[in-house]
């Protein structure tokens, strides 16, 4: 009766292991670059979520709250392994088109401007303040309309010292200034003169 050697049952021992040692190799090295892309492609995922919710969110506030965001800062994300280097990322600006809302709050401040022009404090902050936005975005709401603060305030100022100083004429010019809005007289004749032609003494001797 054969029997079999040690040394050939060592032998097939060996032979049987080294392909298994392999193969237990081969599957490790393959989870480990699938794991790898699963990972980075998640970081790629993430990465561009955050920008668009980063230029939604901006684009909201923009039209609703008139917030007006430049820059935002964000951490650099990379591959793993490697270190992240904080940077600046410049986010494209947003340009708040004529909506509702920007519509309804130009026409609120107009209306306020209208009836309180003659205020010598009246200012296009505290205007601005009234309808709970920034100066900068009334400023930007008026010259889109067709006229800047100053210039519409000026306009109603004169137009209603022009129609005083025909209708009383005997009423002192530095008091139809300071009763339209003007703490400064010489200001006030230049404006007049400019829009008019003439001064308000010109003005009443042609009426």
């Amino acid at each position: 009766m054969l029997t079999e050697a040690p040394g050939d049952t060592c032998s097939a021992v060996v032979m049987l292991a080294v392909p298994m040692f392999a193969v237990v190799t081969f599957a490790v090295v393959i989870f480990a670059v699938v794991t790898l892309a699963v990972v980075t492609l998640a970081v790629v995922i993430v990465a561009v979520v955050t920008l668009a919710l980063v230029a939604l969110i901006r684009g909201v506030l923009t039209e609703v709250f008139a917030v007006n965001v430049s820059v935002v800062r964000l951490p650099v994300l990379v591959m793993p392994l490697n270190v992240a280097r904080p940077a600046t990322l410049r986010v494209p600006p947003i340009v708040a088109l004529p909506g509702a809302v920007a519509a309804a709050r130009l026409a609120a401040a107009i209306d306020f401007i209208g009836k309180s022009f003659t205020d010598p404090g009246l200012s296009l902050a505290g205007v601005a303040d009234r309808q709970h936005i920034s100066a900068r975005y009334l400023q930007e709401l008026l010259e889109k309309s067709g006229a800047s603060f100053t210039a519409r305030v000026n306009e109603l100022r004169l137009k209603r010292a022009f129609a005083l100083v025909t209708k009383f004429p005997d009423r002192p010019v530095s008091e139809i200034a300071a009763q339209v809005g003007f703490s400064n007289v010489s200001h006030f004749n230049r404006l007049f003169r400019n829009r008019f032609g003439d001064s308000p003494s010109g003005v009443r001797d042609r009426t």
